[in-house]
C-alpha cells in the first residue's frame, strides 16, 4: 500500500488511540504524577485535535478534483451533520465538549476513502477492516476510562473505614491530575477523566463525584471571591475537608482549612456548597461575617425576581459570587440577603479589591459593599431608574 496521507492517518489514528488508552489506564489506576500525566494530555490532543485536523485537510484536498457544485454539496453535508449532532446533544441537555465532535472527521473520511479509493476492486475485507479499526479507535479511550474508574471505585469499596476511603480517593485525585495544563475540563467530569488536566476546580468536581459514587456524602465547596474549590465529605456526622491540591490525601477540619487560607491570602469572604442546580451558603460556618441586605427598587417600587451577583478583582481576574453562572434572586420585597466575610488581602494579593461591586440583571449598579466581619447588619438600597 502506498504511504500517502490517507494511509498515514489510518495508521496513526488507532496507534494514538492505543497510546492514549494505555496512558489513561495507568494514570487512573496507578496515579503516576508529573511527566506521565503530561504525556496523557499530549496523546489526547494528538488523537482528538491533530489527527482530526489532518482528516479534514485530506477531505478538503480530495474535493479539489470535484466540480464546484459537488464540493459545495459536500461541505453543506458536513455542516449539517455537525449542526444535527449539536442539536441532538442540546436536546439531551448535555454539555458540549469538543471530543463529542472531533471524532466525526474520521468516520467520514473512512466512508469516502472506501468509496473513492476502492470502488470496484473487490475490497469488502479492506472496508470492514478500516471501519472496524476506526470504530475501535474511537471507543477504546472511553471504554478504558470507564473500566479504569470502575476498578478505582472497587478499590475504594473494599475500604470499610470512611475516613480512609475519602483519604484514598483524595490522594488518587491529585495523582491523576496534570496540574495547570490545558485543555482544562471545567465541570466536565468525563473530560477530566480522559485528560487529567485541571486545577482545584476540576479536582474538587472529580473528587466529589468519585466520593459520592463510592457511597460517601460529599459536596463541592467554593470560595468564589478567592477563586478556590475543594471537597467537603461527611464522616460520621462531621463535615471534613478534602483539598487534593493543598493537602493530598489528608483530611482536615474547617478551622484548619480556614486558618491556612487566611494566613496565606488574608481573607475568606464567601463560602458555598454547589450542587448540580443549586447552592448552599456556608460562610458563617467558616469565618466571622456581616449580614448584607441588598434592596433593589425601580422608580421606588420593589423589583422582584431580579438577578443579583457580586463581583470584584482577585489577583488579575474578575470573580463573582455566587459562581457557576448562578445568581441571587430578589424576593417580592426586592431584597437579597447574604452573609459576607471580611475581604482583606495580604502579600502578593494586595492588589485585589476589598469590596464587591453589585450587579443587577447583568448591569453594574456602581454600588459596592464590603464586610467588617464583626456581625453587623448592613442595608444597601439601590434604585434603578428607567
Amino acid at each position: 500500500m502506498r504511504l500517502d496521507m490517507a494511509t498515514l492517518i489510518f495508521v496513526c489514528y488507532p496507534l494514538c488511540s492505543i497510546l492514549l488508552s494505555i496512558s489513561i489506564a495507568i494514570r487512573l489506576l496507578f496515579t503516576f504524577d508529573g511527566a506521565f500525566n503530561i504525556f496523557n494530555i499530549v496523546a489526547y490532543c494528538v488523537f482528538y485535535y491533530f489527527i482530526s485536523i489532518l482528516a479534514l485537510l485530506w477531505l478538503v484536498k480530495e474535493t479539489k478534483r470535484w466540480k464546484f457544485r459537488k464540493a459545495c454539496y459536500f461541505f453543506i453535508f458536513i455542516l449539517l451533520s455537525y449542526v444535527a449532532l449539536f442539536l441532538f446533544v442540546m436536546l439531551l441537555q448535555l454539555s458540549v465538549p469538543e471530543y463529542l465532535f472531533l471524532w466525526f472527521p474520521m468516520p467520514l473520511m473512512t466512508v469516502l476513502y472506501i468509496k473513492w479509493k476502492n470502488a470496484g476492486k473487490g475490497s469488502r475485507k479492506t472496508a470492514v477492516f478500516l471501519v472496524s479499526c476506526i470504530t475501535i479507535a474511537i471507543l477504546l479511550p472511553n471504554v478504558t476510562t470507564y473500566l479504569s474508574i470502575n476498578n478505582l471505585l472497587n478499590q475504594a469499596a473494599s475500604i470499610s473505614n470512611n475516613w480512609e476511603k475519602a483519604s484514598f480517593i483524595s490522594g488518587h485525585v491529585i495523582g491523576m491530575t496534570a496540574y495547570g495544563w490545558s485543555p482544562r475540563a471545567g465541570m466536565d467530569y468525563w473530560k477530566f477523566l480522559l485528560t487529567g488536566a485541571g486545577l482545584c476546580g476540576e479536582m474538587a468536581m472529580a473528587g466529589t463525584n468519585l466520593m459520592n459514587a463510592a457511597g460517601l456524602e460529599a459536596r463541592r465547596i467554593v470560595f468564589p471571591g478567592e477563586d478556590h474549590s475543594f471537597i467537603e465529605v461527611n464522616i460520621d456526622g462531621d463535615w471534613l475537608i478534602a483539598d487534593p491540591g493543598d493537602y493530598g490525601s489528608k483530611l482536615v477540619t474547617r478551622t484548619e482549612m480556614t486558618t491556612r487560607r487566611v494566613g496565606t491570602i488574608g481573607s475568606v469572604s464567601y463560602v458555598a456548597a454547589y450542587t448540580e442546580d443549586s447552592f448552599i451558603e456556608l460562610t458563617e460556618q467558616y469565618v466571622n461575617i456581616d449580614t448584607i441586605v441588598i434592596r433593589i427598587t425601580r422608580n421606588g417600587k420593589p423589583l422582584a425576581c431580579a438577578q443579583v451577583v457580586l463581583k470584584h478583582r482577585f489577583e488579575d481576574r474578575t470573580v463573582q459570587l455566587p459562581c457557576d453562572d448562578r445568581a441571587f434572586h430578589t424576593d417580592i420585597n426586592g431584597t437579597v440577603m447574604l452573609r459576607l466575610g471580611k475581604p482583606y488581602y495580604v502579600n502578593k494579593y494586595k492588589g485585589s479589591e476589598e469590596y464587591y461591586w453589585i450587579y443587577v440583571n447583568g448591569q453594574n449598579t456602581n454600588h459596592n459593599v464590603t464586610s467588617t466581619g464583626s456581625g453587623q447588619i448592613q442595608l444597601v438600597e439601590i434604585d434603578l431608574n428607567d
